[in-house]
């Protein structure tokens, strides 16, 4: 038996394909996009799809696009309502069945509130004295069950014209006294004389101050008087002294500024009002308790306005607050 050798292949034939010999056929994975030179048309990627597409290059698109009525979807009841009666952070707030917010919606007013009224206790205290203008609350002590347990008291004198005799409720030295005078008329009133020209008359008044007085609170007047010379003024000073033990027939008066009274007609009458603030000035101090001095003196003979007519007191009011 004679061996033959085998038939040589033949030139540039392929051995194998993707590996394999002997008669191959295609399996998934034997080529790619990579291996294929592209010209006009590119192979899809996700990127290249979105690149493509731009509002611009669209064609056929409308101008706007009206939104679908859907408010009632939001409204009270709505499937999608957005606002909420119950008061929650970051919520959007609805009336309730009331027709109000709650008042959980409403934040307390701060001290800049303007116009607002902070939440304020004076039970322990006393009682609400006052509402300051930054809405905070100011508490008095005392009171009845939140009651006030403040007054004002008043101390008033004037005269009185009886059958032709005339008399005033004042304290008056034995001498430089302003006189008692009858203001004449169908319907007279009694008057408390100052004479023109004179400068160092006076008069006094004198009352306890009252519990629940506050030291050296201030104590208003209201001075009623009238003369016939309406060119000229008087300088009228208010004197005050003040002591738990003062010796009663000898207290130390100190003066006030002066106080310029001029009438504003013949005979008019004229009213002129203030106060007088014990433990400043150089006044005496004050306390509830107190006997209190006011000394009333008349200066008619200021120098280029001395007065040509007598300067008449019809009444004379103080007050002071204190307790009920």
């Amino acid at each position: 038996m004679q061996m033959m050798s085998p038939t040589a292949s033949a030139a540039g034939a392929v051995g194998s394909v993707f590996g394999r010999t002997g008669a191959v056929t295609a399996s998934a994975g034997d080529y790619t996009t990579a291996q294929v030179t592209e010209s006009g048309n590119l192979y899809f990627t996700d990127d290249r799809a979105r690149a493509a597409v731009t509002w611009g290059a669209l064609s056929g698109k409308p101008a706007a696009f009206a939104p679908a009525g859907h408010a009632a979807s939001h409204q009270n009841g709505g499937g999608d309502e957005i606002a909420t009666a119950a008061p929650a952070a970051n919520a959007i707030p609805k009336a309730g069945a009331s027709g109000r917010l709650a008042a959980g919606w409403l934040p307390l007013p701060g001290g800049s509130s303007i116009g607002g009224v902070q939440a304020g206790d004076c039970s322990s205290v006393g009682f609400v004295q006052k509402i300051n203008a930054d809405g905070s609350v100011s508490c008095a002590s005392g009171g009845q069950g939140g009651q006030a347990s403040a007054r004002t008291w008043t101390y008033f004198w004037q005269g009185a014209a009886q059958a032709g005799a005339t008399g005033f409720a004042v304290n008056l030295p034995a001498a430089g006294a302003p006189v008692f005078a009858n203001s004449g008329g169908t319907r007279p009133i009694a008057t408390l004389e100052w004479p023109a020209g004179q400068s160092a008359y006076y008069s006094w008044w004198t009352f306890i101050l009252p519990a629940g007085y506050p030291s050296n609170g201030p104590i208003s007047y209201a001075l009623e008087t009238r003369s016939a010379d309406s060119t000229n003024y008087a300088n009228v000073y208010l004197g005050v002294a003040c002591g738990g033990a003062a010796v009663v027939d000898n207290p130390a008066i100190v003066e006030t500024a002066a106080i310029q009274i001029q009438a504003a007609a013949s005979n008019g009458r004229t009213v002129r009002t203030g106060s007088i603030t014990p433990g400043s000035g150089g006044l005496p101090a004050c306390a509830a308790g107190d006997r209190v001095w006011i000394n009333l003196r008349v200066d008619a003979n200021v120098a280029g306005h001395v007065m040509t007519q007598p300067f008449d007191l019809i009444s004379a009011l103080f007050s002071v607050q204190g307790g009920l």
